[in-house]
């Protein structure tokens, strides 16, 4: 398990930044369409 996750944080940072930008906007994304919705649920 840790050999994999040490392979895949060399990967990424091969990869380099725009990727890991364009990944970490698409999950903020995708986070703050969730918490929306769950706020929209509970406040009715």
């Amino acid at each position: 398990m840790q050999r994999g996750w040490q392979a895949w944080r060399e990967i990424r940072i091969a990869m380099g930044n725009s990727v890991a930008a364009e990944v970490g906007l698409s999950n903020k994304r995708w986070l703050m369409d969730n918490s929306d919705r769950c706020s929209g649920e509970t406040v009715q």
